[in-house]
């Protein structure tokens, strides 16, 4: 039988862990605002080579902190939360000259 033994992940390396854990914990927009789509055009931009890949967790962490957070909101309110943390990336990653 083949023994596993698991350490804790190395949050210094994969700071992406530390938001995961962060928007589950706070719910609310935080949720809607890191989602997949969100992670998802950093990851985009980071293929095209638009930016380090680095940068991904940082754009993800840049737009989770500047958003209007809501602890308890409509369904109108998460989608709202969506279409502006999706501009935000975008901005993010190709700020304006």
């Amino acid at each position: 039988m083949t023994a596993f033994r698991f350490e804790a992940p190395d949050r210094q390396t994969f700071p992406a862990l530390d938001l995961g854990y962060e928007v589950a914990a706070r719910g609310g927009t935080a949720g809607a605002v890191l989602k997949r789509r969100q992670r998802g055009v950093a990851v985009e931009a980071f293929l095209a080579r638009e930016i380090p890949f680095l940068d991904v967790p940082r754009a993800c962490r840049a737009v989770l902190d500047s958003h209007a957070y809501d602890p308890r909101p409509t369904l109108d309110g998460l989608l709202a939360a969506d279409r502006w943390a999706r501009q935000e990336v975008r901005r993010w990653i190709r700020p304006n000259p």
